[in-house]
């Protein structure tokens, strides 16, 4: 597979991200090497960590310790003085700082490998992939923040005098990036089906909650789009039962960690597409 061009494509899901470094953890031990990276939301982060050669052991201590207070600044001031015009219930100032101070690397064009992070312009509709030569200017953290920014719980962030909201806005699992690129395979990771595990009910568990689901409802619907997009292309497609865990739920982060290397090893062990595109990986 040394020849083999070969995509990981990391959706969106806060929390749920967390599969991703379980995904990661098969991936190296398959040996499977990575052409680009391409993230949504959190997986903008992890792809983020992992183009700047984070090990991926490390990825996980550092995961272990995240908490509410290491990512929430709840905006108490802003909301009983704006009220209804306040731009979000957090302030973002914590998990834009944690992104800051967690990459090792935040120049995009001195990453290992190629990362390409989705956005959206707020005031268009329209989607911004970052991670091009001609967004080389744009620090690495910034970008991840605004992938992340979602509508409603995270300020928007200025980048050159545009605002930028949550990748998956429009996107949550930006396949078409790598389907560009013609790659000889796509590992795509999905922690938002809603077909793999059965129905929440989230009526009573508070505003989060409500929010959280809604919003994996509307990205289930495009990323089932994106992925009709790609039949026909070698298409890798590993979903982590994980969707039943909220996005600001933190809690019982090893058995996300797990769940995504478990998903990845049933998926990723003696796949025909990685077979044809090179050696076995096992």
């Amino acid at each position: 597979m040394r020849d083999s061009r070969i995509a990981l494509v990391l959706g969106g899901g806060g929390m749920r991200g967390l599969a991703h470094i379980g995904v990661l953890k098969v991936i190296r031990r398959l040996g499977i090497p990575i052409t680009e990276i391409v993230g949504c939301s959190v997986g903008s982060f992890v792809g983020a960590l992992t183009a700047a050669g984070v090990p991926v052991d490390l990825m996980e201590r550092m995961a272990l310790t995240i908490d509410r207070d290491t990512l929430l600044d709840f905006d108490y001031t802003g909301l009983i003085r704006k009220r209804t015009s306040a731009p979000s219930l957090f302030k973002g100032r914590r998990l834009f700082n944690f992104f800051r101070l967690s990459l090792p690397i935040d120049d995009f064009a001195r990453l290992s490998l190629p990362l390409y992070i989705n956005a959206v312009n707020i005031d268009s509709g329209g989607q911004t992939i970052f991670g091009f030569p001609e967004t080389h200017n744009i620090p690495v953290h910034k970008a991840v923040y605004a992938s992340c920014a979602l509508p409603g719980l995270f300020p928007p962030v200025r980048i050159n005098e545009t605002y930028y909201v949550d990748g998956g806005t429009a996107d949550g699992l930006p396949i078409a990036v790598s389907l560009a690129h013609d790659m000889d395979a796509i590992i795509a990771v999905n922690l938002e089906s809603l077909h793999v595990v059965p129905p929440r009910t989230v009526h009573q568990e508070g505003l989060l909650a409500a929010m959280s689901q809604s919003h994996t409802i509307m990205r289930q619907a495009m990323t089932q789009f994106s992925i009709m997009k790609a039949e026909g292309r070698p298409l890798i497609l590993i979903e982590p039962r994980v969707v039943h865990h909220g996005i600001f739920e933190f809690e019982n982060h090893q058995g996300l960690i797990d769940e995504g290397e478990r998903a990845a090893e049933e998926v990723l062990v003696n796949h025909p597409v990685l077979r044809t595109a090179g050696p076995a990986v096992a």
